[in-house]
């Protein structure tokens, strides 16, 4: 099976368990699936930023954590999003 069928396959099962995509038609899914991608971000990854101008990209967290942080040099986080969250 090539990769990106793998991939298609991985994020249709994924998302099939979050809300609200475990209420979308199994044929919309896979639509959704196979026009989707996976982005790692290692710990520290500025995935969003002001100064990046609007999102580009709708985001759902399959693993880890994503921080929001106050953007001062003491970058306290003010929330938390993690598996089965998007943002």
């Amino acid at each position: 099976m090539p990769e990106s069928d793998r991939q298609s396959a991985y994020l249709h099962a994924a998302l099939a368990r979050i809300a609200p995509f475990d209420q979308i038609p199994a044929e919309d899914l896979r639509s959704v699936a196979e026009q989707s991608h996976i982005k790692h971000c290692p710990a520290g990854t500025i995935i969003l930023d002001p100064d990046m101008g609007p999102p580009e990209a709708f985001y759902v967290i399959l693993s880890g954590q994503v921080h929001g942080l106050t953007p001062d040099k003491q970058a306290k986080t003010v929330w938390t999003l993690s598996e089965g969250d998007s943002f």
